[in-house]
């Protein structure tokens, strides 16, 4: 029998166990997470949808529905579009390889970086105890030397946008975090997180007909 299979098992017999209660919470708290996003995204329906797509992806990123729209909504508040927002916030967890403490970091390090709409040294440092260097992936597009990028940051010369397309090339083919995500799915964890989703995915329609008045 294969781990996802077993998992699922397992979680049938966990919701069997929980009673009827638990897909009701379920279906209750992604109507309270779309509510506390629709304020970016304009209405309940589309800021559903972003927390949809987003429970999809959270499966094989191994990160927490939760967690990834409380960094969305950080990504939001600090001028990102919602698109954009969930584009970027795919990529940083890639590069997190399923740690939420390194996803949130990065979360909060890109975030900083936008509210100054440039890179400098503050944020960099946040960054140094991350997988993302944003030197590595814009050396690899200018041709600079460390040492030439260093000083252009000093200078206010590196831009949010020069950051973001770093980013996005790093988890692109030829970037060094390409394939991360098949990567994770295939551990023990990304097995875990890719049944529960879809369990999950599977009794949400009941959830949302126990919510009905």
């Amino acid at each position: 029998v294969s781990t996802l299979a077993s998992v699922k098992t397992l979680l049938v017999g966990a919701v069997v166990g929980a009673g009827i209660s638990w897909p009701i919470k379920m279906a209750a708290n992604i109507e309270l997470l779309a509510a506390q996003i629709s304020v970016f995204t304009g209405s309940i329906e589309s800021a559903r949808r972003s927390i949809l797509e987003l429970q999809n992806f959270s499966a094989i990123a191994a990160q927490p529905l939760e967690t990834l729209v409380t960094q969305m909504r950080l990504l939001t508040t600090r001028g990102i579009g919602v698109d954009a927002a969930v584009r970027d916030l795919k990529a940083l967890a890639v590069m997190a390889a399923g740690s939420q403490e390194e996803f949130e970091q990065l979360t909060k390090a890109f975030a900083d970086v936008k509210s100054a709409n440039r890179l400098y040294g503050d944020e960099m440092r946040q960054f140094k105890n991350t997988a993302f260097n944003p030197f590595v992936e814009i050396a690899k597009r200018t041709g600079e030397t460390l040492d030439e990028l260093k000083a252009r940051m000093e200078a206010g010369g590196i831009s949010f946008g020069e950051v973001e397309a770093a980013l996005l090339a790093s988890v692109s083919a030829g970037g060094l975090f390409h394939g991360m995500l098949e990567k994770i799915s295939n551990t023990l964890i990304g097995q875990v997180h890719i049944a529960f989703t879809q369990f999950k995915q599977a009794i949400l329609p009941l959830s949302e007909l126990l919510l009905q008045p």
